[in-house]
């Protein structure tokens, strides 16, 4: 593994962490869920890890589509800009 794509990985998982870290900070229910996750759970239930990634998937989800109604301009301003990155990114 070289030195790039090290700092490529760390770069990766860093903004997986601020976007877990803000969607936190906006929604409640991802905040409860992440700190039943960090309180209540033993390390090696491989079978409670997985309710909690679908109840975390699905709260979300729920989180998405609550935002996406109360703010439906910005939400196709971010689906168009999204489409004209992938273009330019393609390209």
């Amino acid at each position: 593994m070289t030195r790039q794509q090290l700092g490529e990985g760390l770069l990766t998982i860093g903004s997986i962490g601020v976007l877990g870290a803000a969607i936190m900070a906006i929604d409640w229910q991802a905040r409860d869920q992440v700190s039943t996750l960090v309180q209540d759970r033993p390390l090696g239930s491989l079978g409670s890890h997985g309710a909690w990634l679908y109840g975390m998937g699905s709260s979300v989800l729920d989180t998405v589509r609550y935002q996406s109604i109360e703010h439906a301009p910005l939400t196709v301003f971010f689906v168009v800009a999204m489409v004209l990155l992938l273009f330019m990114i393609r390209t």
